[in-house]
């Protein structure tokens, strides 16, 4: 605490002086505050601040090491600070390293001084040397041209001339000498000569290279004779041949030798021959063939044989059973006959040609003649059979039937069946047996049971045939009804009747109805036929109307519309009723006869009367004016009578105008009746004398609106309509 104490002081004494912090380090270079605290010899404390300032005074420690380098293939070598420092070091660390020089040449080869400086974080310096020895151990590079290879041009050898390698090195200096071998352009001996050359360079590194120069005696070339071709000495397999090869070329002259020596006996056959010409410095070879041909013919001798056919119809020989020992100058090397397999159609004297040849394709023929024999008996197979009667009742078996496969190598010639006839009074099985004979006359027999069947229907006819409906509406049928006894038959006699289907009807059956018929024979066969049942309905329906009634006329119209209770009908199928004029229509003032007719599907008809009557109850005068259909309608429809007219159209008398824009009535009373009230519209339409009236409700209250469209239109569905005409097809 005494450092930083500037004079601290105390009545009764000190006691201590402590200062916090009171050691430092590198981290704390530069300005601290340190406390100083100072106790009296009372125990009593005080305390100040003190500014404390860290510096760094010390210089580093550089130590460096010798190195040695090797200067690279281009004659240069590098360093770095860290290669030549040994171990530098400073308390508050190191900030840099350098060289005075760092770059060595071929001409720094040696000792060199260098000078390493370390300076410290904080500006302090050391220098210290080091020795750098730059080598250069890196070897001279020399490349020799590729071996030469020539041929001698006298007995000395030849002349040879190259481009003599040249050393080179990273560093200047390099010197290239010849150590072994001989100079470009020299005379170089037959044979192998090794030529070596050294490159040294500056530092004392070397290298070397090597290449041959091979001369070569000239070999001799050999001239072999075309390839020779005889024939053989008659009586013997081959021949006695003279030949010879050439050779002029070689140097010193060469000495011809062969496999085979010339005059040598040479078989039957091509052989090769080959001839040698050797001299000190090599030797050459050459083929060629000498050929024998065969051409004389063997001796063949042949005889007669006898061979039997096998079971499957079929014999065969060899040419060595008809060969009798033929023979050849060389050796027989095939023997062949034109014919080796015999079947069936060769029974009896056959003639077979024998052909010996050689072994060198000479060929020689005899004839022999071969017996064959068939021995053997047919197989005769059979097997149960059912055969059936046809439509007189008869059957007949045939071989076919019964034959399981019966054969023989040489075919059959006939099969027969005994008994074969059968009729109505064999069915079931029977026994019967199969002859069969070959065709060279060998026999067998087999037997089997045959089972006569029936398997044809009856022919069976229909006919047509009438029914009528009773009160209930039905009616039935039985087979007899529909059966054609006259036209039907079997073949063994029976038909017997089965079912017709269907055989019950109704209303829903009026008409032509088809109907199968079907029976039996007694075997298990049957038949069917169609007939057509026509079922008819002839009971007229009842039919009972509704009293007469009376009703007074609709206000303002000499007319009412008059509903009435419907008429009732009965009958045994369903009938339909209709009426002379609908209910709901309009019946003008007076009696109006209504006529009900029931109609069922057949046709039959029944009718009933009534009256409707209505009274003109309505005094004159009170109804305003009104605008009658003209005379030709009112005679037409009755209905008419009841309705004011709106509008009428002269189509023929108008054209050219736009139903668009506005129609051209001859009559137009819709402005007069635009305030009437009424319940239905009616429309009439008459061309050439042929007419129609058709009314229904009111669908638009506007009577303006009643006629041809223009500008308006409705849609909806029509009910309650009545139509007259008198025009056929229409009502």
């Amino acid at each position: 605490g005494t450092d930083i104490d500037n004079g601290s002081s105390d009545v009764c004494g000190l006691a201590s002086l402590t200062a916090s912090p009171s050691t430092f380090d590198c981290s704390d270079i530069g300005t601290n505050n340190v406390t100083l605290t100072v106790t009296d010899n009372g125990g009593l404390t005080d305390a100040c601040t003190a500014v404390v300032t860290v510096q760094d005074m010390v210089a580093p420690v550089a130590v460096c090491q010798n190195i040695t380098v090797q200067l690279g293939s281009n004659g240069t070598v590098s360093i770095t600070p860290v290669d030549v420092d040994g171990g530098s070091t400073d308390a508050c660390g190191i900030a840099t390293r350098t060289l005075d020089n760092s770059s060595f040449t071929c001409a720094d080869k040696g000792t060199n001084t260098v000078t390493l400086t370390v300076i410290d974080n904080y500006g302090n310096q050391d220098d210290c040397q080091a020795t750098v020895t730059v080598e250069d151990k890196m070897d001279p590079v020399i490349n020799c041209p590729t071996n030469i290879s020539t041929l001698a041009t006298s007995n000395s050898g030849a002349v040879v001339t190259y481009s003599a390698p040249v050393g080179t090195d990273n560093c200047a200096g390099a010197v290239t000498t010849q150590t072994a071998g001989l100079a470009s352009g020299s005379t170089f001996p037959i044979g192998t000569t090794t030529n070596t050359f050294l490159v040294t360079d500056a530092s004392g590194n070397t290298a070397t290279c090597s290449f041959t120069v091979m001369v070569n005696a000239v070999p001799p070339v050999i001239n072999c004779p075309a390839n020779i071709v005889v024939y053989n000495t008659n009586g013997q397999c081959g021949a006695s041949v003279n030949f010879a090869a050439t050779e002029t070329t070689a140097i010193p002259p060469s000495v011809i030798t062969y496999d085979i020596n010339p005059g040598s006996f040479f078989s039957v056959g091509t052989t090769t021959v080959t001839a040698t010409a050797t001299n000190p410095v090599g030797s050459d070879d050459c083929s060629f063939t000498i050929t024998v041909i065969d051409n004389e013919k063997p001796n063949a001798i042949c005889q007669d044989l006898t061979v039997q056919l096998s079971s499957s119809g079929t014999a065969s020989i060899t040419a060595a059973q008809v060969n009798n020992g033929s023979t050849d100058n060389c050796q027989v090397n095939t023997t062949s006959i034109d014919i080796s397999s015999f079947d069936c159609d060769n029974v009896g004297a056959n003639t077979v040609t024998l052909t010996v040849t050689d072994l060198a394709g000479n060929s020689k023929t005899c004839t022999s003649t071969v017996t064959v024999q068939d021995m053997v008996s047919p197989v005769a197979l059979c097997q149960t059979a059912t055969v059936y009667l046809d439509n007189s009742g008869m059957a007949v078996v045939m071989p076919g039937d019964i034959d399981a496969g019966s054969g023989d190598a040489c075919g059959i010639a006939t099969l027969m069946v005994a008994p074969s006839s059968f009729d109505c009074s064999d069915l079931g099985p029977n026994a019967v047996f199969l002859f069969v004979t070959d065709n060279n006359g060998n026999q067998s027999f087999c037997s089997t049971t045959v089972t006569i069947a029936d398997n044809t229907p009856p022919m069976l006819a229909c006919q047509n045939h009438t029914v009528a409906l009773d009160a209930s509406g039905s009616a039935t049928v039985v087979p007899a009804d529909v059966y054609d006894a006259n036209n039907s038959s079997d073949n063994c006699g029976t038909v017997n009747l089965l079912t017709v289907i269907p055989f019950t009807f109704d209303c829903a059956d009026l008409g032509s109805n088809t109907v199968t018929l079907t029976a039996n024979d007694g075997n298990g066969n049957s038949s069917t036929c169609t007939a057509t049942v026509t079922v008819e309905d002839n009971i007229d329906p009842v039919i009972t109307c509704p009293a007469s009634i009376t009703q007074a006329n609709d206000p303002g119209v000499c007319a009412a519309i008059v509903n009435y209770t419907a008429a009732t009908a009965t009958d045994n199928c369903s009938a339909a009723i209709t009426y002379s004029q609908a209910s709901g229509t309009s019946f003008p003032v007076g009696a109006t006869m209504v006529t009900a007719t029931a109609t069922d599907p057949s046709g039959n008809t029944h009718t009933c009367d009534f009256t409707v009557t209505v009274n003109d109850t309505e005094a004159p005068g009170g109804g305003g004016t009104t605008y009658p259909a003209p005379a030709n309608i009112l005679a037409n429809v009755a209905e008419a009578s009841g309705y004011d007219m709106v509008y009428q159209l002269d189509i023929p008398n108008v054209s050219n105008w736009d139903v668009q824009s506005q129609v051209p009535y001859a009559v137009n009373n819709a402005a007069a009746l635009g305030a009437a009230t009424y319940d239905r519209i009616a429309y009439y339409v008459e061309l050439d004398n042929e007419w129609i009236w058709v009314s229904v409700p009111a669908f638009t209250a506007d009577v303006s609106k009643t006629g041809i469209p223009t500008d308006w239109d409705f849609t909806g569905t029509l009910t309650d309509m009545n139509v007259f005409s008198n025009k056929a097809g229409i009502v």
